[in-house]
């Protein structure tokens, strides 16, 4: 990004169409944008009819269902990689600034600064996120309630759950595991 200033990334969406310049991800976009095309220059009902044919799902617009949080180690701040591995270790119980800087040997406000240029994330947003990637193997992998995977993943309060795992997949922890089960 800092290379290309005037550029701006869309990592979330599968498709972005500028008018006269259209961009897909991943490695069966090219079928979505087909479909976005087909839905453009012909209609909607036969890009519908074409994803039926293809067993595609129709208006796939986002990549948040799929994404996979990779948690950045290799950024060369010891003290921050030590807050990690507390964060990770912590992941179920209350998780607080304090205790990530105290493992970190750092004061609250340099952990936050230091955490932030060395991940791209809040420690607060990076536990959030290591919760829901939790969240997603256990509901992929487990028969479990969501009750359940909500507690285990840190979450006393289901309800709070359910909004952050939509928040940061775009789908509902059912609609995730009927989407993602191994079965």
């Amino acid at each position: 990004m800092a290379s290309y200033p005037r550029v701006s990334l869309k990592p979330e969406l599968l498709l972005v169409d500028l008018g006269d310049v259209l961009t897909a991800g991943g490695v069966t976009a090219y079928l979505d944008l087909c479909l976005h095309l087909v839905s453009k220059q012909a209609s909607p009902e036969l890009a519908a009819l074409c994803a039926k044919m293809l067993l595609v799902e129709p208006g796939r617009r986002f990549q948040a269902p799929y994404a996979v949080h990779a948690a950045p180690r290799d950024h060369g701040d010891a003290a921050v990689l030590r807050a990690q591995e507390w964060l990770e270790s912590n992941l179920e119980g209350p998780v607080t600034l304090a205790g990530a800087a105290s493992a970190a040997s750092l004061g609250e406000r340099t952990l936050l600064r230091r955490f932030r240029k060395a991940t791209g994330d809040t420690p607060l947003d990076y536990v959030q996120r290591l919760r829901v990637e939790a969240a997603r193997r256990l509901l992929e992998t487990t028969p479990r309630t969501v009750e359940d995977i909500s507690q285990s993943v840190g979450y006393a309060d289901t309800t709070a759950f359910r909004r952050r795992f939509k928040a940061r997949t775009g789908l509902t922890p059912d609609a995730y595991r009927r989407r993602f089960a191994l079965r």
